[in-house]
């Protein structure tokens, strides 16, 4: 229970007030609890900002990589297109 200080004169005990030790050791072991609460969710918070910029790399060299196999892929197809015919024949038929 919080009371006013009734001692000294009023104008000496303006925004006073009397707490138990009891209690404000209690107040000041919560507050201690909820900065240790605070520094753990900064530190999830910037855990999180990591993996999302290591997810965020990781998919843009996963992009580069399927464009570079997109366009391997297509010279391949056009090259095997302006092949003359018996080079695109496997060894086997080729009678030799």
């Amino acid at each position: 229970v919080l009371t006013l200080a009734t001692s000294p004169s009023p104008s000496e005990t303006t925004g006073m007030v009397r707490v138990p030790a009891r209690q404000l050791q209690q107040f000041t072991s919560l507050f201690a609890d909820l900065l240790l609460e605070r520094n753990a969710i900064n530190l999830r918070f910037k855990q999180s900002e990591n993996y999302v910029r290591r997810l965020r790399e990781r998919l843009t060299q996963l992009e580069r990589s399927n464009v570079q196999l997109r366009n391997g892929t297509i010279a391949l197809l056009w090259r095997g297109l302006f092949l003359p015919p018996r080079q695109l024949r496997p060894q086997w038929q080729s009678g030799r």
